[in-house]
C-alpha cells in the first residue's frame, strides 16, 4: 500500500531529483500559498522587515569576516538534494503537515518544491495522517496555507509567537491580542464603497469576526468582546467591481461566505477533537511510562511493600517530582537507573510511615484496654485516696505494664485479663513511690524557702511539713494551703504530658482526661508569707522554729486584722489558719508582709471565746444545712456523691445507717480547704484610726 501511495505522489517525477524538479516548476516564494494570494496573505505593509545583522568589530581579520563555527561536519547532507523525488516522496509520506512546514524553512530547494502546485498531493497525504481527520482544504486556501493556518504558531500580522494567539477559522487568520485592536473593529461599520456596490445588504452575519476575552489574567471576572475583520470590505470591493449587477454581487457573498462559515465550524470542531486526541495520547504515553517506573520499583525489591501500601500512596510513587520530567520523553534504562536512589529513599520513607502507623494503631488499641482496666479499678478506690492514687500515665510508665503493652506480639490481642492482675499487684507500690516523689519535691521547695528566709534554726526534714511556717503556694491558681492539701492539689494533676515522653501524642489522645501528668513544680513555699507567719506566732508567744499545726489547733487563738475593720461590717476576726492565709487576700496583695503582721491583734479572754463560739456555730450550721455544697465524703468508704442528699442516701443504702449524722457518718472532704471565713464582730473598732498606721509604709514600691 505504501508503494502505491508513493507512486501516486511522485507521478511524472520519478526520474527527476529535488533540484531539477524545483527548477522546472513555477515557484511561489510567499510564506502562505493560496489560489488567490491576496485572500490569505497578510497586508504587505504589516510584514516586519528583516533586519541585517551587524558583525562585531572583533570578528574581522585582515578585512575579511571571520569564518562561522559549525558543530559537526559541514556539508554532510549536501547530497540529499540530488536524491530522486520518489525517495523524497516516500519520506514525505511519513510526515505530518507541521513537519512539511518546518522543511520549507530549512532548504531553498525543499521550499521551492513543497511550495509548488505540483506538491499538492504531498500535502494532502500528510494531512490524511492527522487523527481525527481534518476537513478538506477550502477553495480559497492552498494546501500549504491551510496547513500553516491549522498548525502554525505565530500571528499572521506581526509574526510574533508570544502572548495569546487566536485562530479565526472563518477569517482564515491567526491574530494576537495586540494586533486585534489594530486590525479589527468592534463594530460592523460599512465604508461608502460597499453601499454603492451592495446597497443595504446586511453584512452583520457575513463579515468574519472573533469573540475573545480581553480581561487580564489577574482579574477573576471575564469580559468578552467581539471584533470584526473589516479588512474584508476592501477585498470584497475589489471582487465586486468585476461583477455587473448588485444581485450577482449579493449572491456571490452569500455563496462564498456561507461555505466559508460552514468550513470554519467544521475546523473549530476538528480543533477541539485534535486537542482532546492529543491529550489522550499524552495521557496514554505517561501511563505507559509510569508502568515502566512501577516495573522498576518491583525490580528493586519493593513488591511486598507496594502491596502493603495504602491506596493514597500507591499511585504517588510513580508521580515523584523526579519522574515528572522523564515522562515527557521516552524512558531508557539509563533514565530509570538514575531514579533508583529516589525510588529507594521514597519507599524507605513510606515503609517507615507504614510501620509507625501500624505501631500507632496497635498502641492506641492497647491503651484503650488499659484505660478501661484503670477506670474500672479506680472506681473501687476510696474517694479520700483517689487524689494520691497513681494516674493512668503513671501506671503506663511502669516497666511491668509497658512490657505487656509494648512487647506483646502484635498478632496477639491484648485483653483486660492480661493487665488487671499486674495492675492490682503494683498499685500499692506505685502509690508509695509517687508519695515519696511528691514529698521529695515539696521538701526541696521548703528547704529552698527556709534558706532564702534566713532561718536561725536547723531545718528537720522529718517535721518541716508539720510546722505552721511551711505554708505552700500554687503559682497557677494563687491558692495557699498546708502540706496535706498541697500533696493532692488539683493543679498538680492538670499538667500536659512531658514533650520528651515517647509516644506522648498517642498517650494523650488515647487516655484522655485520665492521662494527665502529675507534677509539683509550681507548688512553692512563699518566703514573704513565712516572715508574716513568724510575726504572727510571736504575738502568741510561740517559737516559729518548732510550732506545729497541732499546737495551734490546741491553742486555737483568734486574731483580728486592724486594716480590715469596716464601719458597716465590724471587726475582722479570724482563726489562726485564716489569719495565716490572710496575707494572701486580694486586698492585701500590694502590702508588705512585715507591716501586715503588725496590723494583727491577738484577742484575749472573753472576746476570743465569743468569736470561737460564733465561728464554730457558723461552721456547724453550714455542715448541717441540707442545701450546703457537698464538701463531705462518706466516713465509711470515702465515697463523694455530687450532693449532700445523695451522700445521705448513699450512707443509708450502702452502710445501713438509718439516721446519718455529721461527723460520725459524714466527714469533711480531706482534699478541700475548709478554713473558716472571716467573722465580723460587732461593733466595729472605733479607735482603729488611732493605731500607728501609715498608708505610705504599708504599700510596696513595686
Amino acid at each position: 500500500m505504501n508503494a502505491r501511495r508513493s507512486t501516486r505522489i511522485a507521478t511524472g517525477a520519478a526520474t527527476n531529483n529535488l533540484r531539477d524538479q524545483s527548477e522546472d516548476e513555477d515557484m511561489n516564494d510567499i510564506e502562505f500559498v493560496a489560489e488567490d494570494p491576496g485572500v490569505d496573505e497578510p497586508p504587505a505593509e504589516k510584514k516586519p522587515r528583516a533586519k541585517k545583522r551587524k558583525a562585531p568589530a572583533n570578528s574581522k581579520q585582515g578585512g575579511r569576516a571571520a569564518p562561522k563555527k559549525f558543530r559537526g561536519i559541514r556539508g554532510k547532507l549536501e547530497g540529499m538534494n540530488d536524491m530522486p523525488l520518489d525517495i523524497w516522496n516516500e519520506i514525505f509520506m511519513y510526515l505530518q503537515p507541521i513537519d512539511l512546514l518546518h522543511l520549507t524553512r530549512t532548504n531553498k530547494d525543499l521550499r521551492k518544491y513543497l511550495m509548488s502546485r505540483s506538491s499538492t498531493m504531498v500535502w494532502k497525504t500528510a494531512r490524511s495522517t492527522i487523527i481525527p481527520a481534518m476537513p478538506e482544504c477550502p477553495d480559497d486556501l492552498s494546501e500549504p496555507a491551510y496547513a500553516e493556518l491549522a498548525f502554525g504558531k505565530g500571528c499572521h500580522y506581526c509574526q510574533r509567537k508570544v502572548g495569546t494567539i487566536h485562530t479565526a477559522w472563518y477569517a482564515r487568520r491567526r491574530i494576537c491580542n495586540h494586533c486585534i485592536y489594530e486590525e479589527c473593529k468592534q463594530n460592523c461599520a460599512k465604508p461608502p464603497s460597499i453601499y454603492e456596490l451592495f446597497g443595504n445588504f446586511d453584512f452583520e452575519s457575513y463579515l468574519p469576526k472573533i469573540t475573545v476575552d480581553t480581561a487580564p489574567k489577574s482579574r477573576r471576572s471575564r469580559y468578552e468582546r467581539t471584533f470584526y475583520f473589516v479588512e474584508f470590505f476592501a477585498r470584497w470591493t475589489e471582487k465586486a467591481k468585476t461583477m455587473a449587477t448588485m444581485d450577482e454581487r449579493k449572491l456571490w457573498i452569500q455563496r462564498t461566505q456561507t461555505a466559508a462559515h460552514q468550513h470554519a465550524h467544521q475546523c473549530a470542531s476538528w480543533s477541539v477533537g485534535l486537542i482532546n486526541h492529543q491529550r489522550t495520547i499524552a495521557i496514554q504515553q505517561v501511563e505507559s511510562r509510569r508502568e515502566l517506573v512501577a516495573e522498576r520499583v518491583a525490580a528493586l525489591g519493593w513488591t511486598d511493600e507496594v502491596a502493603k501500601m495504602e491506596r493514597r500512596f500507591k499511585p504517588y510513587f510513580q508521580n515523584l517530582p523526579a519522574t515528572e520530567k522523564l515522562y515527557r520523553k521516552e524512558l531508557t534504562d539509563q533514565n530509570l537507573a538514575e531514579l533508583d536512589p529516589v525510588i529507594n529513599k521514597y519507599m524507605e520513607d513510606i515503609k517507615h510511615q507504614r510501620l509507625e502507623q501500624e505501631r500507632t494503631v496497635l498502641l492506641s488499641e492497647r491503651l484503650a484496654v488499659l484505660k478501661k482496666v484503670y477506670t474500672d479499678f479506680a472506681s473501687s478506690v476510696p474517694s479520700s485516696d483517689k487524689a494520691l492514687s497513681a494516674t493512668a500515665v503513671e501506671i503506663f510508665m511502669e516497666p511491668s505494664i509497658q512490657d505487656i503493652i509494648v512487647n506483646l506480639p502484635k498478632e496477639q490481642k491484648l485483653t483486660e485479663e492480661d493487665l488487671l492482675p499486674t495492675l492490682v499487684a503494683i498499685f500499692p507500690d506505685v502509690n508509695k513511690r509517687i508519695r515519696k516523689s511528691i514529698d521529695d519535691q515539696l521538701l526541696a521547695h521548703a528547704v529552698t524557702a527556709y534558706k532564702e528566709a534566713g532561718g536561725e534554726y536547723d531545718l528537720d526534714p522529718a517535721t518541716v511539713f508539720d510546722l505552721v511556717t511551711t505554708l505552700f503556694h500554687c503559682s497557677s491558681c494563687s491558692k495557699q494551703f498546708g502540706y496535706d492539701l498541697a500533696v493532692a492539689h488539683e493543679c498538680t494533676r492538670k499538667n500536659s504530658l512531658p514533650k520528651d515522653l515517647p509516644d506522648v501524642d498517642i498517650i494523650s489522645r488515647s487516655l484522655g482526661a485520665i492521662g494527665s501528668y502529675r507534677t509539683h513544680a509550681k507548688i512553692i513555699v512563699d518566703v514573704d508569707g513565712m516572715a508574716y507567719i513568724r510575726e504572727a506566732l510571736k504575738l502568741c508567744g510561740l517559737d516559729p522554729s518548732n510550732t506545729t499545726k497541732k499546737m495551734m489547733d490546741d491553742l486555737n487563738p483568734i486574731f483580728e486584722c486592724l486594716l480590715c475593720n469596716e464601719e458597716t461590717k465590724g471587726r475582722a476576726t479570724m482563726t489562726w489558719a485564716r489569719a495565716f492565709r490572710h496575707r494572701f487576700e486580694y486586698v492585701h496583695r500590694n502590702k508588705k508582709s512585715e507591716e501586715l503582721a503588725r496590723m494583727l491583734v491577738l484577742l484575749h479572754d472573753e472576746e476570743a471565746n465569743v468569736v470561737q463560739a460564733r465561728i464554730a456555730e457558723i461552721v456547724d450550721r453550714g455542715w448541717a444545712n441540707q442545701s450546703y455544697p457537698c464538701h463531705m465524703v462518706c466516713a465509711h468508704c470515702g465515697a463523694n456523691p455530687t450532693s449532700k442528699s445523695s451522700l445521705i442516701d448513699h450512707v443509708r443504702s450502702e452502710h445501713a445507717v438509718k439516721k446519718p449524722a455529721f461527723p460520725r457518718d459524714m466527714i469533711p472532704d480531706p482534699n478541700i480547704d475548709h478554713t473558716a471565713n472571716i467573722f465580723y464582730m460587732w461593733p466595729p473598732r472605733r479607735d482603729a484610726s488611732e493605731e500607728p498606721i501609715d498608708a505610705k509604709d504599708l504599700t510596696t514600691t513595686s
